[in-house]
């Protein structure tokens, strides 16, 4: 797939995919499972940077989400 192509999809789903992979972080952090955690945090940061987002992308569309 082009670059050219790729800016023109829809970045809605992309953004719950990683929506959904903060919240299963967050998780993680509030049971205890800190080498989960840290495996998944890694993850997602190497993603972000990809697919323009930063976490406060993250933690505001998972507010968002909770509050609707």
């Amino acid at each position: 797939m082009s670059r050219h192509t790729r800016s023109m999809t829809n970045s809605t789903p992309t953004i719950l995919i990683w929506v959904n992979q903060y919240l299963k972080y967050q998780q993680y952090i509030e049971q205890g499972l800190s080498d989960e955690a840290s495996c998944l945090k890694k993850e997602i940061d190497e993603a972000l940077p990809l697919i323009d987002l930063t976490w406060k992308d993250l933690e505001q569309a998972a507010f968002e989400m909770s509050n609707s």
